[in-house]
């Protein structure tokens, strides 16, 4: 797995002459004129799109989640690992949110 140069994400797409980073837009290689696709919100913590948001208290949210990322977007799987790691009791109030790529597109008025 090959890591940008920039800011060494592992969040990389391939194309034809080089890569693409995600995490910071640095296009390597050659052909800079790469068709770029909308994408989802992505993970902090382990990096992958996903399409169910969810919501806990923020009292929830301050014990699962270390400090230095209490700001961040975390997934569902990552948040209900340190949760879980912290044995905090985080299923009796929590609401999910699916969210459609188009509708994900339209609100940050990508297209």
């Amino acid at each position: 797995m090959r890591n940008c140069p920039i800011c060494k994400s592992e969040d990389i797409f391939y194309y034809t002459n080089g890569i693409i980073c995600h995490n910071c837009d640095n296009i390597t290689g050659g052909n800079t004129n790469v068709e770029r696709k909308p994408r989802r919100q992505i993970c902090s913590v382990c990096h992958r799109e996903y399409a169910v948001d969810f919501w806990v208290s923020s009292e929830i949210w301050e014990l699962a989640t270390h400090r230095s990322q209490r700001e961040d977007l975390i997934c569902l799987d990552c948040f209900v690992r340190m949760a879980d790691t912290r044995f905090v009791e985080w299923d009796k109030d929590i609401k999910f949110f699916p969210v459609a790529l188009i509708t994900h597109i339209r609100k940050c008025k990508i297209i």
